[in-house]
């Protein structure tokens, strides 16, 4: 859940960080994409109160109602990724609009994956959250490297873009993960 994301900005950051001060700032800036995964994680709040009060046959209204929510967001994201940087940056902070650009894009898939975590930390099911958080940080420390980084003759050296969509890629990977257990 949470944790997922404190660990793949600190780890795009550390990445990152060892281009330019401007790459570190423009990850530091994208990590307010939380505020998006908390209101899909208020999933979590009404599968608890459902599984307490033993109505197992409640416990997916409340998630699939948070996944309709976050496949509607892309109304708002995919204009704001485009448009926000321009409102929030200098007109010179180039990679600090690329990444924020990058991260709003993937915005929904944030939401969902917070969704679908809620559903399990709702039920008390954390060991598989765990697990998957785990594994999907993993993914993202070598996707980090090879994409902020490049390996030569394969993959380009794409630094601030390739933090942003190695953060988004760990983070869609975990939510399929999920969604597979869940579904």
């Amino acid at each position: 859940g949470d944790d997922m994301d404190v660990l793949v900005f600190f780890d795009d950051r550390r990445c990152v960080g060892f281009g330019s001060a401007h790459l570190e700032g423009a990850s530091r800036d994208a990590d307010h994409l939380r505020v998006v995964r908390v209101d899909a994680g208020i999933a979590e709040v009404f599968v608890a109160q459902h599984n307490g009060a033993g109505h197992k046959e409640k416990l997916g209204e409340p998630v699939w109602q948070m996944l309709w929510l976050s496949l509607l967001s892309f109304i708002f994201f995919l204009p704001a990724a485009y448009f926000v940087g321009d409102m929030v940056y200098r007109p010179d902070a180039l990679m600090e609009k690329e990444y924020l650009g990058i991260m709003l894009l993937f915005g929904p898939f944030y939401a969902a994956q917070a969704a679908l975590c809620g559903f399990f930390v709702g039920q008390g099911k954390t060991r598989l959250i765990t697990f998957v958080v785990v594994i999907a940080n993993i993914v993202n420390m070598v996707l980090d490297w090879v994409m902020i980084f490049g390996v030569e003759g394969w993959i380009p050296e794409m630094g601030v873009r390739g933090a942003a969509i190695a953060t988004s890629m760990a983070t869609i990977f975990q939510m399929f993960i999920l969604a597979a257990v869940f579904l």
